[in-house]
């Protein structure tokens, strides 16, 4: 409130009052990820709808690593096929609750808001499982063929997407997306249409890690399922049993050597795809 007065000759006092009105706030909630939702109270892993002004299903890992993670991998029992061709890739595809891929578009939309982790769960057959987490990760836009900024690796599972030896010829930073019918790498083979068929951020040497491969059972060695064409991590699978994957994250080398893997990104410097 505030107040102007003036004492004109006469003795006339002109009173002029000013008073605030308090807006009323008509803001919506809108949570952008999984870690908006988090902070907000919400502590169930299930599926949500998040984005704006585009909404979409997500995942959400509200228990790893003390929860807030978005899902935007998840290959856990060979229902669907990620064999895609690059206009699939950038659309999600499957189900946020069973085996999904998040849509490059999303994933970019995702890790260009915030800085973003990464966090890659891998589980073998038998129960053994495994995580690498990389503290930046964003994939960039179309125009760029959603190119891959990737560091900072930590956890027991190997770094297979950011080694540095020889050059960073095995190094997914700095990729980009290719699909078998769209090779966009840096070797002189087409990894994607070579390797399993799936779509990847593959570096020159084709990589250590393929994480979109063929999800391959019934294999009781590589004589029946060829390693190269199925959900490959080399250095996870020099610490965990090489045998085909459960449920898809990053996945061992072998046949199909992890059967369950989930990639999560961690907003507000937690992302998990």
């Amino acid at each position: 409130m505030a107040n102007s007065f003036r004492l004109w000759p006469h003795g006339l006092l002109v009173c002029v009052v000013l008073s605030y009105v308090p807006s009323v706030s008509t803001e919506i909630f809108t949570p952008q990820d999984c870690g908006d939702l988090l902070a907000e109270g919400f502590q169930t892993s299930r599926d949500y709808i998040v984005g704006y002004p585009q909404p979409f299903h997500v995942y959400c890992d509200m228990d790893t690593d003390a929860g807030g993670w978005t899902v935007i991998q998840r290959r856990q029992d060979g229902s669907v096929p990620f064999d895609k061709t690059w206009t699939e890739y950038e659309q999600e595809f499957g189900n946020p609750t069973e085996e999904f891929w998040a849509g490059l578009g999303t994933i970019h939309d995702l890790t260009t808001q915030k800085q973003n982790e990464l966090y890659v769960y891998l589980e073998d057959w038998e129960g053994h499982s495994r995580h690498a987490r990389y503290s930046v990760f964003s994939v960039g836009g179309a125009s760029g063929n959603y190119q891959a900024t990737l560091s900072g690796y930590t956890g027991d599972a190997g770094d297979d997407l950011t080694l540095a030896d020889e050059n960073g010829r095995h190094s997914i930073d700095g990729r980009e997306f290719s699909t078998k019918d769209q090779d966009n790498d840096d070797s002189s083979s087409h990894c994607a249409s070579t390797y399993g068929q799936g779509g990847w951020w593959y570096p020159a040497s084709c990589g250590y890690a393929m994480l979109n491969g063929q999800y391959l059972t019934a294999c009781s060695d590589t004589s029946t399922c060829d390693s190269a064409q199925g959900i490959t991590s080399t250095n996870a699978a020099a610490i965990a049993t090489t045998v085909p994957p459960k449920r898809h994250v990053p996945t061992l080398q072998g046949p199909s050597a992890v059967p369950v893997i989930q990639a999560t990104l961690g907003m507000e410097l937690r992302v998990q795809m």
